[in-house]
């Protein structure tokens, strides 16, 4: 494996959606708010605060996605709001 990593490019972001859907912790855990992350990813992209790189085995001339990390700056407010109960994700 030839593991390497570059920045998030719009097109990357449904197989990316796919991947978190297709997983077996994370994508359970959305729920229906899965059906959102491609809007809010595409609206983040290129923004100071999101940073989004993709993960690629590039073995050979093939080139496999296989994974994508995101990170993002909050403010401590949004933050303590994030983590107040109830949890409950958005209808």
């Amino acid at each position: 494996m030839a593991l390497r990593f570059r920045p998030m490019r719009r097109e990357d972001i449904p197989p990316c959606v796919e991947m978190v859907r297709a997983h077996s912790i994370l994508g359970p855990r959305q729920g229906n708010t899965i059906e959102h992350l491609s809007a809010v990813c595409i609206r983040l992209l290129g923004r100071e605060a999101f940073r989004a790189v993709v993960f690629e085995d590039a073995k050979d001339s093939q080139v496999r996605r296989v994974g994508a990390g995101v990170s993002v700056f909050v403010s401590d407010d949004f933050l303590a709001e994030l983590k107040t109960p109830p949890f409950l994700a958005p209808n």
